[in-house]
């Protein structure tokens, strides 16, 4: 198991600690899905986590969850390029996570959408210092639906650690996360 570049973990209970191992901490891609509907991932695991992608499943993982894994990553210099994705039913679902984080973070719509692989994103941002800004935007699940397994999510709410390219401003809110 060293060196790895993608793996994923199913999980129908307990972690087991599984999320400590060294080459799970540092694979470049880690998927998470929890295939209990009464259980999330337990955050002071994932915060230790260092990949450079980290994909969830989980109906439990909350706002709260995502605003402890930003702040780890804001204390521990997370890279540019740093992602996280986490799977939602509806776009409706990711929207209100953008809206959680213009009310409670000052995050705001960037001046211009965002050009990946061609495709124009929308979505919120805000500054996290070192001159990086957490870019926050919807994509739809692209995987086959006869292809997904039953838990798989049709939307993910993701964040991706850019480098800093103009001001952010908002007048209402200052670009800290909420204590």
């Amino acid at each position: 198991m060293k060196n790895l570049k993608h793996l994923k973990l199913e999980f129908r209970g307990e972690t087991q600690g599984v999320l400590n191992k060294p080459e799970i901490k540092n694979c470049k891609t880690l998927a998470l899905h929890v295939y209990n509907p009464f259980q999330s991932l337990p955050i002071n695991e994932l915060v230790d986590l260092r990949n450079e992608h980290l994909e969830v499943q989980s109906a439990l993982f909350t706002t709260d969850n995502i605003e402890t894994l930003i702040q780890s990553w804001i204390e521990t210099r997370r890279d540019i390029g740093t992602s996280f994705s986490l799977g939602r039913e509806t776009y409706e679902d990711v929207a209100e996570i953008f809206q959680y984080f213009v009310e409670n973070s000052g995050a705001v719509p960037p001046k211009h959408s965002v050009i990946s692989d061609g495709i124009v994103i929308d979505g919120v941002t805000f500054a996290i210092g070192n001159n990086q800004d957490l870019f926050m935007f919807a994509s739809e699940n692209t995987t086959e639906i006869n292809e997904r397994s039953i838990n798989e999510s049709s939307w993910f709410f993701n964040m991706k650690i850019i480098r800093r390219k103009t001001t952010i401003t908002n007048e209402n809110h200052e670009h800290k996360l909420s204590d």
